[in-house]
């Protein structure tokens, strides 16, 4: 019924034989919904446009078996959509699936207690869950979720409950200001007798007098049982005898543990329209007959249109005339697990009589709503939007909060909800307009905005979020408890992809040269190779990994190998290649971490095809160099093969390290011979690249715009592409300076950009991993600087994250492990905007130095956040710290090093840039620098309003 009504195909069962399938595409990804189909033909669809075949609507709870033993469960039968063509398949699956992620709707809340038959598949089970069932005893309790939103100053009601029972110490109140009406009293009543009526009669005297509260008072059953049907009502405050015996009527039917509730009624705040008294609603005086013929109506309408006004009535105060809205915002948890506001969907009805939200108002945008209140201004709209938005999200993270305190029959609740919706009421409070919360839904509350998401042919929009949350779950409950290998731990600036690791439940061994490593005693197993860094015998040493794996007993049990560390990037191939794991192969990363031999490589990739660019075409010009002498050859004469300006780079550098801009013949033969003096004698040899036994070579010079292509690759398939703008350099080096993300190029661009990242790869041999692309956009289009076949560094991890909701460090991890990494969109939608500065000592130092320890490296976590006034700043959100090193450090400008990043998050481009303008400027950042933040921001082509930092300052402190 509900696909004949949505006008999908009807469904294909195909059930009778059993699709004989180990995984879902590698990614072992198996989300079982147990539910009637209705309410979730949103989630089937987004499901399956998310992930096609993993997401599963369950119609039965004998379709999933529980292995009481291991507490999994496995899916023998289910329905999936595919998403393309509205097709839906009931497929029956041998050996069953192992269910990843369940969310359970066969429970006696959830079904008003017509059925609770899925119950026992959610007791004692390790898969995660949408919703705990001990967790769906409180949120489904309306007085319990009053008290939490009073601990978190959030607007509700005035209430008085009536517990049918003694007092558990469920109802925690916290103490409420003296001198003003109780917003909350909570009264319990075991057992019916005149003692008990008596003292609910007191009670509700002084509820409504004593407060002197609102002309109406709302009646409802307080939960968490629910029965079908409406359930309130609505009394005058003067009727107090009604309003007790509806009370008492309510209460005798609620089963122990239950509760009535009495509340303040709310008037929804008023119309802004401003209208005469001939531009309100109008109808026909009874005193004349109905029209019954259409010469008749004809007349009827001519009255309507014309001069006269007899037959006419107008009243202002019709009752029927008077409406109230709500408006019902879905809160989901991302892939960090943090609140983020889906969808916002409101209803219309009559003000002054009871109504079923769900079943008797039609689905409508919140802009809708406003413009029939008079509300037109764009900003006031989206401002309520936001407020709405903002409050809904701060009720989830007090549900977050609360969850050690929940408990039934002495089970704590494993987990709170990953998705929850929340109505509120916009009502008139001393002349002020705020958002009360009138109820919150668990996981069953979808019902209502999925229809209007199909009206505004946008099907699944308040659902994706929680999607995502699917199946980032599922992805990490699959990953939990792998033992991971990590050949080379890094310093102290991976410390964050070392937390998000261990986040992720893995156990980890790490085989690093530091054997008093600051991850020695985090890790299960740690081996000490005194030689790692001597790269000449990377294929040694990962023989020497593999053999201390197999005398620890372990080296069957790895599951993945990856690096933090861009030196180990070739050693660890080598040790994925002998272990037999996922991987690129030794010899394919030796030659992508040679920045000439792979430009050379790729430049005989040049077979033309008519479907894909030569990843020739994407390659600047590359010559080697081995003196001074070579140099003046190459640029210089009538056998000239290159070009002024070009660059000089070393072919095993990093971080933008070895790299130096030339415009003459003299100055580069005078830089080479510096370079390469520097690189063999005054630097340390695996921080410069010097230990893989590099070279100097020149590179064309590429005009244009700077970008960083992060993708991430499993089997040759391109998963995701994240493109980040790189702001101007402090020329003739070409250190990093600033950068923002989303990038702000055209959308064909960008897709020029992923495409050319995308085949250069492939060319090379990489085709399964994680890889940090650096491109310029030039006057001839997308051109290679370079290829990182690695994570890429700085701040570009923790703003996927924030941006794109892409976690690149669990991406590693599960390519490494041979599953692949479930992103819905290849080009994720953005869900903020990211500004930063690179900090260097040379240009910041001396204003840093105020700020920051002197070494983080050797002090506690706390004492970090007590003395880097940074990171206490980011704590309070005001900005993103990314932390490089653990202290400044005097280095030569040509090979220094980023100590930390620091940027800012908002709406657009242009609120990150003043917000990071407004940091710099406050915390003394620009004052000894020649070039200010305001030029770099402007070469990321940002424009901000007024053209100079004081207008940004203004702009932001607005």
């Amino acid at each position: 019924a509900c696909l004949k009504a949505l006008r999908f195909p009807a469904l294909n069962d195909r059930s009778a034989t059993a699709r004989k399938v180990k995984h879902d595409v590698g990614t072992g990804v198996t989300v079982a919904i147990l539910s009637r189909a209705p309410s979730q033909m949103a989630a089937l669809l987004e499901g399956g446009r998310q992930h096609r075949e993993s997401v599963f609507l369950v119609l039965d709870p004998s379709w999933i078996e529980k292995k009481t033993g291991k507490g999994e469960l496995y899916l023998n039968k289910g329905v999936w959509m595919d998403a393309s063509t509205k097709q839906t398949f009931l497929d029956s699956y041998v050996p069953a699936r192992r269910v990843t992620y369940f969310a359970n709707f066969f429970t006696s809340i959830a079904c008003f207690g017509e059925r609770a038959d899925g119950e026992d598949l959610s007791r004692g089970i390790v898969v995660p869950k949408s919703l705990d069932l001990e967790y769906e005893q409180y949120i489904n309790d309306k007085l319990w979720i009053r008290t939490v939103l009073l601990r978190g100053r959030q607007s509700f009601p005035d209430t008085l409950g009536f517990v049918n029972g003694k007092d558990t110490g469920k109802y925690v109140i916290p103490e409420q200001p003296k001198g003003s009406p109780t917003r909350l009293r909570v009264l319990y009543t075991p057992g019916a007798s005149d003692a008990t009526t008596k003292r609910i009669a007191a009670a509700v005297d002084r509820f409504v007098n004593v407060a002197r509260r609102s002309a109406l008072v709302v009646v409802k059953r307080g939960g968490p049982s629910r029965v079908r049907g409406l359930q309130l009502g609505y009394f005058k405050s003067t009727d107090q005898e009604a309003i007790v015996a509806g009370i008492l009527q309510k209460l005798v039917k609620c089963p122990e543990g239950d509760s009535v509730i009495l509340e303040e009624y709310l008037t929804t705040m008023p119309s802004q329209k401003l209208v005469t008294e001939r531009g309100l609603s109008i109808r026909p005086q009874q005193s004349g007959p109905a029209p019954v013929s259409v010469k008749q109506v004809l007349s009827f309408q001519e009255n309507v249109t014309g001069e006269e006004d007899e037959p006419w009535e107008t009243d202002p105060n019709a009752a029927d005339s008077q409406l109230a809205f709500f408006a019902r915002v879905v809160v989901a948890l991302d892939g960090d697990g943090k609140p983020n506001a889906a969808s916002c969907t409101c209803g219309i009805a009559p003000a002054l009589r009871p109504f079923e939200r769900d079943q008797e108002c039609l689905p409508a945008t919140l802009d809708q709503v406003l413009r029939q209140w008079g509300v037109t201004d764009p900003k006031v709209v989206e401002d309520t939007r936001s407020v709405l938005f903002s409050e809904a999200v701060r009720v989830h993270n007090s549900l977050l909060a609360e969850q050690s305190t929940i408990s039934v029959g002495g089970k704590v609740a494993e987990g709170a909800p990953d998705i929850i919706s929340v109505d509120f009421i916009l009502a008139l409070k001393n002349s002020l307009v705020l958002p009360h919360v009138i109820r919150v839904h668990d996981h069953d509350s979808l019902a209502f905005p999925q229809k209007l998401d199909l009206i505004l042919g946008m099907p699944g929009r308040s659902v994706e979020s929680w999607i995502r949350r699917m199946l980032t779950r599922s992805q990490d409950y699959i990953l939990k408890g792998k033992l991971f290998l990590i050949v080379g731990g890094g310093g102290f600036g991976k410390l964050e992809q070392w937390e998000i690791m261990e986040e992720l439940g893995l156990r980890t061994a790490l085989a690093d040269h530091n054997e008093k490593h600051f991850m020695k005693d985090r890790v299960d197993y740690f081996i000490h190779v005194p030689e790692l860094t001597n790269h000449a015998e990377d294929e040694n040493n990962a023989k020497a990994i593999v053999a201390a794996l197999e005398e620890r007993g372990i080296k069957d049990v790895v599951s993945g190998v990856s690096t933090t560390y861009d030196p180990c990037v070739v050693v660890t191939a080598f040790v994925a290649e002998m272990l037999g794991l996922h991987g690129n192969g030794g010899a394919t990363h030796d030659l992508a971490k040679d920045k000439y031999r792979l430009a050379r490589f790729l430049k005989q990739q040049n077979e033309s095809s008519h479907y894909a660019t030569p990843a020739a075409l994407y390659v600047a010009e590359s010559i080697e160099v081995k003196t001074a002498e070579d140099v003046r050859k190459t640029l210089e004469g009538p056998t000239a093969k290159m070009t002024l300006p070009a660059v000089l780079k070393h072919t095993h550098g990093m971080c933008g390290m070895g790299v130096k801009l030339v415009t003459s013949v003299e100055q580069a033969m005078h830089e080479f011979v510096e370079m390469d003096k520097a690189l063999k004698e005054d630097l340390d040899s695996d921080w410069t690249g010097m230990s893989f036994k590099g070279e100097v070579f020149l590179m064309e010079y590429l005009d244009g715009t700077e970008h960083d292509v992060d993708i991430v690759m499993f089997k040759g398939e391109l998963v995701a592409a994240l493109v980040t703008d790189n702001g101007p350099t402090r020329l003739p080096y070409f250190n990093e300076t600033c950068a923002c993300m989303p990038s702000k190029r055209h959308d064909d661009e960008v897709a020029a950009l992923v495409a050319g990242a995308h085949q250069v790869c492939r060319a090379a041999g990489l085709h399964t991993g994680v890889y940090n692309v650096e491109m310029k956009y030039t006057s001839k289009g997308p051109r290679l600087i370079e290829i990182n076949a690695r994570l890429g560094g700085f701040y570009l991890t923790n703003w996927a994250k924030r941006v794109f909701d892409v976690n690149l460090v669990r991406c590693v991890v599960q390519v490494a492990c041979g599953i692949r990494p479930i992103v819905p969109d290849v080009r994720p939608k953005p869900r903020t905007y990211c500004v930063g500065l690179q900090l260097y000592n040379s240009h910041h130092g001396k204003a840093i130095r105020k700020l920051v320890p002197a070494n983080e490296a050797k002090i506690t976590y706390e004492e970090r956040m007590q003395q880097n006034r940074f990171r206490q700043l980011e704590a309070d959100n005001v900005l993103i710290w990314i932390c490089m090193a653990a202290a400044l450090q005097d280095q030569p400008a040509e090979w220094e090093g980023a100590y930390a990043n620091v940027g800012c998050s908002g709406a657009s481009h242009e609120e990150a840039a003043a917000k990071l303008l407004t940091v710099c400027a406050c915390m003394g950042l620009d004052d000894d620098t020649s070039l200010k933040t305001d030029y770099f921001v402007a070469g990321l082509g940002i424009k901000l309003q007024g053209g100079n930092t004081a207008s940004y300052l203004q702009l932001s402190s607005k």
